[in-house]
């Protein structure tokens, strides 16, 4: 038992039910913790790429054989597939027997002009989406380092470096989660 409490998935869990029960129950507290919902997602954006970086480089680095890996990480596009997969499946059948939106009066929202939206599809390349992708250039160069380091001889003084880094930023991060949600809680209890 002690280890569910201890646990963050536990508590990243507990948050969520708080948030929604805190939503449908006292919507007007909700609305006034926006800003502590908009922080915390603005700090959790900035361990993302150093997680991405040091989560696949020190993945690929300590798989011994390449060939492994790249079996694994077929099973992880198929496994990526057929989640996605299924959750469009339920969006979809959300969508179609709920509804949600329907009697809303569209007749009192202001019509917005799609124009802008419509230009940037046409105007949309590949090489400018990776461009402007920050994650996703800490993405390929994370496979590219992990590659190297899995060739490298003496590689173990950088991948202690890289280890103690994961573990500082994961580290951070749950602190960061712990803080939110002991706001959280201080919030509600007022």
């Amino acid at each position: 038992m002690k280890k569910v409490f201890t646990n963050l998935t536990f508590w990243v869990l507990v948050a969520i039910t708080a948030g929604v029960l805190l939503g449908e129950f006292y919507p007007d507290t909700a609305v006034k913790m926006q800003v502590l919902g908009s922080t915390f997602i603005s700090i959790i954006k900035i361990f993302i790429n150093p997680i991405i970086f040091l989560t696949i480089t020190l993945g690929i680095s300590n798989m011994g054989d390449l060939k492994k890996t790249g079996r694994v990480g077929g099973k992880a596009l198929l496994y990526f597939e057929i989640v996605t997969t299924f959750a469009l499946l339920i969006g979809v059948l959300v969508a179609h027997f709920i509804q949600p939106g329907r009697g809303v009066n569209i007749s009192e929202i202001k019509g917005g002009d799609i124009s802008a939206y419509v230009k940037q599809s046409k105007e949309f390349t590949w090489s400018q989406f990776f461009k402007e992708n920050i994650t996703l250039q800490v993405l390929v160069l994370s496979i590219i380092v992990g590659i190297i380091l899995n060739k490298v001889e003496k590689k173990q003084r950088t991948l202690h470096v890289l280890q103690i880094a994961s573990k500082y930023v994961f580290k951070g991060l749950h602190i960061v989660m712990l803080l939110n949600i002991l706001k959280l809680i201080h919030t509600i209890m007022k």
